[in-house]
């Protein structure tokens, strides 16, 4: 399944699902210059680009829990995240459209309890 994104700069992003099973978890930018391909997503430690066979790594996976709880502490301490949760709610506005769209629902979808 597909969705096709274009902001108000009309500019374009295409974003494909795939949910099979006992699949890696595998996550793919791709733009203009080349690809990135990231493994183990959302847990991954490394992402490569393509075109220039660079590896970024970052983290250690089995400290995912702590680097959450990190993140926490530092958003209550500091009173912001530095936009990363209004990124996050904007993901999820754009994925409710689609799934109202597409006439989806899920069984403790709240809205659903209120018709």
């Amino acid at each position: 399944m597909g969705i096709i994104l274009k902001n108000p700069d009309d500019q374009l992003a295409v974003m494909a699902l795939s949910m099979c099973a006992k699949q890696p978890k595998r996550g793919v930018i791709s733009g203009t210059k080349g690809c990135i391909e990231i493994s183990n997503y959302p847990r991954a430690t490394e992402a490569a680009h393509t075109e220039t066979h660079e590896v970024i790594t970052a983290g250690d996976t089995s400290l995912a829990l702590q680097y959450e709880v990190q993140g926490m502490q530092r958003y209550i301490d500091q009173g912001h995240d530095d936009g990363e949760f209004a990124l996050s709610v904007d993901s999820m506005d754009i994925l409710t459209n689609v799934r109202n769209q597409w006439r989806m629902k899920y069984p403790f979808d709240r809205s659903r309890l209120l018709k």
